[in-house]
């Protein structure tokens, strides 16, 4: 009994003698951010408890992500095996939580990333859908010009993105959702030469969906713009 014990011990104080233990828990907390260093020269999992990983973000350029379609995990390494800089990336799970995970290159082992989700005592804002049904159904709405439970229609004031100077805009609804937003624009072509439009010049890093309804237009004829995005989160 005493030497097992004594292993137990030892093995314990080399454990916490190592740089950083692999496995790491964190609580998954919807539309908040969590910190967890990683290998900057190895790879690395991150994985979400009873949920899957169904898209990133802010992976282009820093990392090399391998998708696990099965398990629904991420396997994630860095390009630059000599950075140390921070980077964060986005995920999104198959039930529709958001999370911002900022990760932490450092010269250690390979790290596995655990996120649990966390329940709030908070009542949904909107249909428990799963994430492609909840988009596909948010984007009918915005075509068809109609009202959807889950989801706040006001007038849109401004243009929020940049659009080409022989096109003027206007600005007609935004859906506002608890995980994602919804724009409609109007847009006209000013100039004298036709306009080719196309969905990925005029889409941002944290849009989840865009469509077009004519992507290329006439002197003087219009098209409509539909954007599903991130929510703005207030300050």
């Amino acid at each position: 009994m005493r030497k097992s014990f004594f292993l137990a011990l030892v093995f314990e104080m080399v454990s916490q003698t190592s740089t950083l233990l692999a496995l790491q828990t964190y609580p998954l907390i919807n539309q908040q951010k969590t910190a967890a260093p990683i290998s900057r020269d190895q790879q690395n999992r991150i994985a979400v408890a009873g949920d899957r990983i169904q898209q990133i973000f802010g992976a282009e350029g820093f990392f090399d992500v391998q998708s696990d379609d099965v398990g629904g995990q991420i396997f994630v390494k860095c390009l630059n095996s000599k950075s140390t800089k921070p980077q964060t990336i986005t995920l999104i799970t198959e039930s529709g939580l958001t999370h911002d995970l900022k990760l932490l290159p450092q010269e250690i082992e390979f790290q596995s990333i655990l996120l649990k989700p966390t329940l709030t005592s908070e009542k949904p804002k909107q249909p428990s859908l799963p994430y492609r049904q909840r988009l596909i159904t948010l984007m009918k709405a915005m075509v068809q010009g109609q009202k959807i439970d889950g989801y706040k229609v006001t007038p849109l004031k401004h243009a929020d993105r940049a659009f080409k100077k022989s096109l003027t805009i206007k600005t007609m609804a935004v859906y506002h959702g608890e995980h994602e937003e919804g724009y409609v624009y109007h847009l006209k072509n000013e100039g004298n030469e036709p306009l080719l439009l196309r969905e990925q010049s005029l889409a941002l890093p944290q849009d989840f969906a865009i469509a077009l309804t004519h992507t290329r237009i006439q002197p003087g004829e219009t098209s409509s713009l539909f954007v599903i995005t991130k929510t703005k989160r207030s300050s």
